[in-house]
């Protein structure tokens, strides 16, 4: 078939232009794809602390009131860590060791804890406040005041093989920064939050930088 005079192609100022183009709505797409990307993520760590927080429910029923107690510090692997009595309440993987990938594919491990490294590191820790140690009496959630402001896991978003007890200070996704604090484990630049589950079992999102404040190191004030 004959093509007439009128039928051509594309000019070079025209494909250009259609260059231009798509680059400047892959430019104010780019961005939106990485703002739902990251609330998915958040979503699933939510998620994972909601878990969680019904396996401390579930324990704390079952022993008399009381939250578990941990080695502060290293842990004493002879002794359950706080994790290591929870797990059972949640379908943590029977016969699943400590070691670098413990936690990946678990409710023990945040989406957005991607770290080279890290990548199947338990991303949780529990608070040394509410959880204490081994050498003094568990507490007992009743005797817990204002349970809703009383942090009792956060994120922590180190490389951890086992979940951490709570020791001063963590590096987390920023440079070192006291756990009390927080790191922003989730976010971008000045809007960066962090996850935690309460003593009341509630979960929350709150800037990195609101932690201070939120955080009551007294159970009974």
């Amino acid at each position: 078939m004959l093509r007439t005079g009128k039928e051509r192609g594309f000019t070079l100022i025209e494909l250009l232009a259609v260059i231009v183009i798509m680059g400047i709505l892959a430019a104010l797409l780019f961005p939106l794809g990485s703002t739902m990307v990251e609330k998915s993520r958040s979503a699933g760590c939510l998620s994972n602390l909601r878990q969680i927080g019904a396996g401390f429910a579930s324990y704390i029923g079952d022993h008399n009131g009381e939250f578990p107690r941990q080695d502060i510090g290293m842990p004493d692997f002879s002794r359950p860590t706080w994790w290591g009595v929870i797990a059972p309440y949640v379908g943590f993987p029977e016969g699943r060791s400590a070691g670098p990938d413990a936690a990946r594919g678990t409710i023990g491990h945040c989406p957005n804890h991607t770290e080279k490294g890290e990548a199947g590191s338990f991303s949780y820790v529990g608070s040394s406040i509410m959880i204490g140690p081994y050498s003094a009496d568990a507490i007992r959630a009743i005797n817990v005041r204002n349970p809703s402001k009383k942090i009792l896991v956060l994120e922590t978003h180190t490389v951890s093989w086992w979940p951490n007890t709570g020791s001063p200070g963590f590096a987390g996704k920023s440079p070192y920064a006291p756990y009390w604090v927080g790191h922003g484990a989730h976010g971008r630049g000045k809007n960066t939050f962090n996850n935690s589950l309460f003593s009341d079992f509630h979960v929350e999102s709150w800037p990195a930088d609101g932690a201070s404040f939120r955080w009551y190191y007294d159970p009974e004030s």
